[in-house]
């Protein structure tokens, strides 16, 4: 946005020596517009330059600044129009072609931007403002690399210390993955100027990117001191938050950062990753809804769009998102497997089969893979024997293992009512065997069917209080945001079977994403009493004691951690150094 109050500025510079007006009215008009502009009441100001058009058509000033203002409403269409009228009235102005060029880069329309900003250059090469919008006119036509470094190279030996340009660059060089190169031009440009919180926030994202946290931690909350939202800064703490997995204050930060930050697209895949993280599936699928909307063609946005749908049971929306990531990225492993499991999910057998047949010539001998070709075609199998299987049951109607074996199959294949029908003969003869109802259960849970697996879930613990069933339940329940009964689930489990550590660990892990950090670190410290070596276990509980304040006990987690494993060890130390929880 800088970079357009540049032109602005410069329009009211041109505004002040264009001709005396003929019209009083107009000139009256033409003030006010400017008095507008800079007061940020936009709309205003185009009525009021407009007013002064219509009494005197001939002002390159008012169009300009006309311009300017429609830029800032995000109407650069129009902006481009007013641009055009204005450089039609005076063509040898190469501020007004820089900011046409400008206007039109925000319209998409690159090609003919570029024309016009190496006109504005041509014209007025001693302003850093025509070299700027060259090099962003560039950027969105994706010119080679190799062209938008020399031009800007030329600009920034040409105005050494212009803010303007050394911001360009430094963020091209981030993107391009050149971090040193970027963290040396910003560091150049807080020498030039300390004071705005941009220049903090952006260093602290290439800090962030070059894993200098402490670096990345000061800048970025510096930034936020001078300015509480500024979203460079948001992102640079939540990718520290997120990199250093603590997911509720990563989510925080960056739903916090406004969606029409244009340089900052992935803010809200970290969010929805975040919320991923922490069981919140379905606030990611509404995030990476409105990401997809905005960025169609972006192959991680589809595929983690895709799986999560799946995932809720939405399959047939998942399929779309995953066929559109299959098409970005043909041969992606992930988006086959998951393409695969979203059509199994709607019973399309064929399809799945299709697509791992393609995904097994690509990656022959993947176990996955293989895994998921074998189910898929016994499945479709299965589905086939569906006749033979009622006639076996007309045959035999009091047989319970044919009407659960067809309830199953008739489950799989998406037959839902004509299964309950099944299910409802089977509930009647009340079996005493908790067995019949965990395999319906399973069944549904895998058609997505989570309402009804929960029913026979609960039919199985009337008859047997499982452990492994109440663990069931305790999934789905999470699956489904429903921290209580999930929790009341997992307290269950551990009651009936108190020597299960990992079961404990999951536990702590939702209670830890639910806020529960005390009861949380409890749960950590009586699943490590079982299975004192657990590397995520000693992590959590690192990590939960220093933020509660008992650094001792964080520091002899962290010791034990290194014995086991030193990459979660030094994830763990470098959260307790920074302590960026404070």
């Amino acid at each position: 946005m800088r970079k357009i109050f540049i032109f602005v500025l410069a329009a009211m510079l041109f505004a002040a020596a264009a001709h005396s007006q003929t019209s009083k009215s107009a000139r009256q008009w033409f003030d006010d517009g400017l008095q507008l502009l800079q007061q940020k009441k936009y709309a205003e100001s185009v009525e009021a330059f407009r007013a002064s058009i219509k009494l005197d058509a001939k002002q390159p000033a008012a169009l300009g600044n006309m311009g300017s203002a429609l830029v800032m409403l995000n109407r650069p269409a129009d902006a481009v129009l007013a641009y055009r009228d204005a450089v039609k009235l005076d063509p040898n102005d190469g501020t007004l072609h820089s900011a046409l060029c400008t206007a039109l880069t925000l319209a998409n329309n690159a090609a003919d931007a570029i024309k016009e900003c190496e006109i504005g250059v041509r014209l007025n090469p001693n302003a850093a403002e025509s070299y700027s919008a060259l090099i962003a006119a560039m950027r969105v036509a994706n010119v080679s690399p190799s062209d938008i470094q020399r031009q800007m190279d030329t600009a920034i030996s040409r105005f050494p210390e212009n803010e303007l340009l050394l911001g360009l660059a430094a963020w091209y060089y981030k993107d391009v993955g050149n971090l040193i190169y970027a963290a040396e031009l910003y560091e150049h440009l807080l020498r030039v100027n300390a004071a705005p919180a941009l220049y903090h926030a952006r260093l602290a994202v290439v800090y962030v990117l070059m894993e200098r946290d402490a670096d990345a931690l000061s800048h970025a909350r510096k930034a936020l001191e001078l300015e509480p939202n500024n979203p460079y800064a948001l992102y640079a703490m939540g990718r520290l938050f997120f990199e250093l997995g603590q997911n509720d204050e990563a989510a925080n930060a960056f739903l916090k950062i406004p969606e029409a930050s244009r340089d900052l697209p992935d803010a809200p895949y970290y969010a929805a990753m975040s919320e991923v993280r922490l069981g919140h599936q379905s606030n990611a699928v509404e995030i990476l809804r409105q990401l997809v909307r905005r960025f169609p063609d972006v192959f991680e946005y589809q595929k983690e769009l895709g799986r999560r749908l799946d995932e809720r049971g939405y399959n047939e929306e998942a399929i779309g998102a995953l066929k559109k990531a299959v098409e970005l990225k043909p041969e992606n492993i992930e988006a086959l497997a998951g393409l695969s499991l979203a059509y199994s999910g709607l019973a399309q057998f064929d399809e799945s089969i299709a697509v791992l047949e393609k995904a097994q010539k690509l990656y022959p001998g993947n176990q996955v893979i293989d895994m998921l070709l074998g189910v898929s075609r016994g499945r479709r199998d299965a589905i086939a024997q569906i006749p033979q299987m009622k006639t076996a049951l007309e045959n035999d109607p009091s047989n319970l293992q044919i009407k659960l074996g067809l309830s199953e199959v008739l489950i799989y294949a998406h037959r839902i009512p004509e299964a309950e029908s099944y299910i409802n003969d089977i509930i009647r003869l009340e079996p005493k065997d908790a067995q019949v109802y965990r395999r319906l259960t399973i069944a549904f849970s895998e058609a997505g069917e989570f309402d009804k697996a929960l029913i026979t879930c609960q039919k199985a613990l009337e008859i047997e209080q499982s452990p492994e069933t109440y663990l069931g339940l305790a999934g789905m329940y999470a699956k489904l945001g429903k921290f209580e009964e999930a929790s009341r689930a997992y307290q269950k489990v551990i009651e009936l079977k108190p020597d299960t550590p990992n079961v404990m660990k999951i536990y702590a892990d939702l209670l830890r994403n639910n806020g529960k950090r005390r009861e949380a670190l409890e749960m950590y410290k009586r699943s490590l009493a079982i299975l004192p070596l657990n590397p995520p276990a000693l992590y959590s509980a690192g990590l939960l004691s220093a933020k509660l304040g008992d650094s001792d006990a964080a520091l002899k987690y962290l010791e034990t951690l290194k014995t086991v494993d030193q990459a979660s060890a030094k994830r763990l130390m470098r959260c307790l150094q920074l302590k960026i929880w404070q």
